[in-house]
């Protein structure tokens, strides 16, 4: 996506509703503001905000639901596969996490990390 000095962040729209109202209401502001032009979606910024949903706020399952956003946004990013494979895992949900791995790894099999996680996870449910 083109860059543009005027548009706003929709991370940072996303970011403020989720303190706000939390993951239900996020979600209901992207359907209502992902087609819209003054917003830029732009793929680093969704995935950060994911992490600091994990990582700061404790909350994996509302990074999943962003993440998911991402990786239905962006298909060929690796990275967000990977995103979504380490919060299906951080949660516990092995199989989710298998899967994101798998396409994170077809999409760029020189992810260390991702090999990494997706031997780690393997092992574990056998």
């Amino acid at each position: 996506q083109d860059y543009k000095l005027d548009s706003r962040s929709l991370a940072r729209a996303l970011g403020r509703e989720y303190n706000a109202r939390g993951i239900g209401a996020t979600i209901k502001l992207f359907d209502e503001l992902k087609d819209n032009k003054d917003y830029a979606f732009r793929e680093e910024e969704v995935n950060d905000l994911g992490y600091q949903l994990m990582i700061e706020k404790g909350d994996a399952k509302a990074a999943i639901e962003l993440f998911k956003i991402n990786a239905e946004r962006f298909p060929q990013s690796f990275n967000v596969w990977d995103s979504l494979g380490e919060a299906y895992y951080k949660v516990g949900d092995k199989e989710a996490a298998v899967k994101s791995y798998e396409k994170s790894l077809l999409l760029n099999p020189q992810n260390e990390d991702g090999k990494k996680m997706l031997e780690k996870i393997k092992s574990e449910l056998n």
